[in-house]
């Protein structure tokens, strides 16, 4: 084949969501082995800090999770006999009759990305070849972990997940019944179809929309947010774009008037925003009656200016706990996590 890589897109998620043979696909991918042990070299090789070729290198072997992590993640063709080797007959032809294969020439390829997070997958848009597109769904990224990591390990009753993208932190959230929400419809494709793939009995749904539109119910317990909006930069002509990159259709302030109207009196809201927005996010939402409870700054290399900051909210004012500030690589050039946030992501990110 001309191509070395598998540029393929999925214009539209398949309906297996509603297939209880899905399910064959994470319980194969877990007996091969296809787990978290080079989900961190290809999150560094989407921001650019380790080459393709040595990505490939690794995975040159021919083993089947070798040639999983080489389909899903690095874009490459497999031969039918190499897929069969990854996924058995008859899942083989279930997944290109869904769609998230695709035979080109005697070739197959995949047309989504699926990661391994801690015991789930997740499947979000193709990263590598297809550029950044506006109604793209992306793979989670340290902000996706660092806020899955101050999110209390206890069960809660009702969750609410705002802007939900893919669905990663709703997948983590401990709680008897979760909402996700997200305005773009793909997001909510992707949710809905990762939520089915993992753990499908649990109570959770998935609402397109406004995070002001009216959800039904009692208030939340818990709600979380890893917003994809900022307030600064230029504006686009492409109102997609601008939507996307500007607090133009979510506001702070819608944000903070949906969660007071949301959140039960001794709830908590969890967000992670860039390090200036958060701390303007702080001041707004005390005009809410929301409070910080909890702060941790994050560097994102040792010796760094912060970039981000996670915010803990509650409708009463409490101590604020000072959580200590946190670097995700070390200050060295070898782009080496620190210990501190190999230990935090460990149990759901990375094998070290």
């Amino acid at each position: 084949m001309s191509q070395p890589f598998a540029y393929l897109r999925l214009d539209r998620l398949p309906s297996p969501a509603r297939d209880d043979r899905l399910l064959e696909l994470p319980e194969r991918m877990r007996t091969i082995g296809y787990d978290q042990q080079l989900a961190s070299s290809v999150a560094a090789l989407s921001q650019g800090r380790v080459a393709l070729s040595a990505l490939l290198r690794r995975t040159a072997g021919g083993e089947p999770a070798q040639l999983a992590y080489r389909l899903w993640l690095l874009a490459r063709w497999l031969s039918p006999e190499q897929a069969a080797r990854v996924f058995g007959p008859a899942l083989l032809e279930r997944l290109l009759e869904w769609g998230l294969l695709a035979q080109v020439e005697g070739r197959i390829g995949a047309t989504v990305d699926l990661y391994p997070v801690g015991d789930d997958y997740l499947a979000t848009d193709r990263q590598i070849g297809l550029g950044r597109r506006l109604e793209a769904v992306y793979p989670p990224g340290i902000d996706s972990f660092s806020l899955r990591w101050m999110l209390p390990t206890y069960q809660v009753g009702r969750a609410l997940d705002l802007c939900t993208g893919s669905g990663i932190q709703a997948l983590g959230l401990q709680a008897s019944f979760t909402d996700a929400v997200d305005l773009s419809p793909r997001a909510v494709e992707y949710a809905r179809f990762n939520f089915a793939l993992n753990q499908p009995s649990r109570s959770r749904a998935v609402h397109q929309g406004a995070l002001y539109d009216p959800l039904e119910g009692d208030p939340y317990d818990l709600i979380v947010s890893n917003p994809p909006f900022f307030s600064g930069g230029t504006f686009s002509n492409n109102q997609d774009r601008t939507s996307v990159r500007h607090t133009v259709k979510l506001p702070h302030g819608d944000l903070l008037h949906a969660v007071q109207r949301l959140l039960h009196p001794n709830g908590r809201f969890c967000v992670i925003l860039p390090y200036i927005e958060g701390l303007r996010f702080k001041e707004l939402a005390e005009s809410y009656m929301l409070y910080p409870t909890r702060v941790q700054e994050i560097h994102g290399r040792e010796g760094k200016p912060v970039e981000r900051i996670l915010l803990q909210l509650e409708k009463e004012r409490k101590p604020l706990v000072r959580e200590p500030n946190l670097a995700i690589r070390a200050a060295s050039e070898t782009e080496e996590w620190t210990p501190v946030y190999r230990q935090m992501t460990a149990d759901f990110y990375l094998h070290f």
